[in-house]
C-alpha cells in the first residue's frame, strides 16, 4: 500500500509563510534592509510635504493678518504698523487694538475650521472604506491647502481692497471644505493600514509621525528666515509650489509613484 501524500494544512501555510519572510528578512545584509524599507515607503513623505509648507507659511498669514489690520481696517500709519511686525518699541494701546480685531475674527473663524471638517470626515470615511478609495482624502485637503496660497497672494497684491474679514475667511474656509489635517489624517493612515501587515504596520506608523514631527521644526526655522529674503509674494509661492509637487507625487500613476487606490 502506497503512502499517502500529506496535504499542506491551509491552517498552518500562511504561519510558515511568514516565519519565511521573517526569515529572510533577517538574512539580508543592513543594507539591503535599508534599502528595502526604503521601497516600501510610499505615504510617508506625503506628510512632511504638507508640514513643511503649512509651517512656512504661518508666519507669514500671521503678518499678513497683522498688518491688514494695522493698515487697512484700523487706518494706522506706516511707522505704528512696521513696528508692530517688527516688534519694535512701546506700542501697547495699538497693539491691543490690533489685537481685538485679530481675536474677534478668530473666534468664528475657528468654527469654520473645526466644524465643517468633523461633518465631512464622517461621510468621506464611510464612502472611503466602502469604495477602498483612499487617494481623495488625501488629495482633497492638499488642494484646500493650495487655494490657500493662492488667495494670500490675492489678498497681498489687493491690500487695500481685499478687507481682512475676506483674507481671514478664505483662509478657513478652503481648508474646511476640503477636510483640512482631519480628511489627511484619515487618509494617511486608513491606507498605511490597508497595505501593511501586523509585523511592520506599527514601523510605518511611527514613520508616518516621523515626518509629521521633522517637518515641524523644519518649516519653523526657515518661516521667519525667508520672510525676511523673499516677503509674502516669495513664502506663498514657495508654500504653493511645495503642495503642488506633493499633489502631484499623489495623483501620479507610474510604477515610481505611490499606488494609493
Amino acid at each position: 500500500m502506497s503512502s499517502e501524500t500529506k496535504k499542506p494544512n491551509s491552517e498552518e501555510q500562511p504561519l510558515e509563510e511568514k516565519t519565511v519572510k521573517k526569515e529572510s528578512f533577517e538574512q539580508r545584509s543592513f543594507l539591503e534592509k535599508i534599502w528595502l524599507i526604503r521601497s516600501n515607503i510610499s505615504v510617508e513623505p506625503i506628510l512632511a510635504g504638507l508640514i513643511i509648507p503649512s509651517m512656512l507659511a504661518r508666519l507669514a498669514i500671521q503678518n499678513l493678518n497683522l498688518d491688514k489690520a494695522c493698515r487697512v481696517r484700523l487706518n494706522y500709519t506706516d511707522e505704528i504698523c512696521d513696528s508692530l511686525i517688527e516688534r519694535k518699541g512701546n506700542l501697547t494701546f495699538y497693539e491691543g487694538e490690533v489685537q481685538k480685531v485679530i481675536s474677534n475674527i478668530e473666534t468664528w473663524k475657528s468654527v469654520v475650521q473645526t466644524a465643517l471638517p468633523t461633518i465631512l470626515v464622517i461621510f468621506m470615511g464611510a464612502w472611503s472604506d466602502r469604495t477602498g478609495n483612499r487617494k481623495l482624502c488625501i488629495l482633497l485637503p492638499i488642494f484646500g491647502e493650495f487655494l490657500v496660497c493662492i488667495s494670500n497672494i490675492l489678498s497681498t497684491f489687493f491690500f487695500y481692497e481685499i478687507s481682512i474679514e475676506i483674507t481671514m475667511l478664505l483662509e478657513a474656509l478652503f481648508p474646511a471644505l476640503t477636510g483640512g489635517w482631519v480628511m489627511v489624517y484619515l487618509g494617511v493612515f486608513s491606507y498605511i493600514s490597508d497595505i501593511t501587515d501586523e509585523e511592520s504596520r506599527t514601523f510605518r506608523v511611527g514613520l508616518v509621525n516621523l515626518c509629521m514631527t521633522a517637518g515641524i521644526p523644519i518649516g519653523t526655522a526657515l518661516s521667519g528666515i525667508l520672510l525676511k529674503i523673499w516677503g509674502y509674494y516669495g513664502i506663498f509661492f514657495l508654500s504653493g509650489t511645495i503642495y503642488l509637487i506633493t499633489f502631484r507625487r499623489v495623483h501620479c500613476n507610474n510604477d515610481e509613484c505611490p499606488k494609493l487606490l
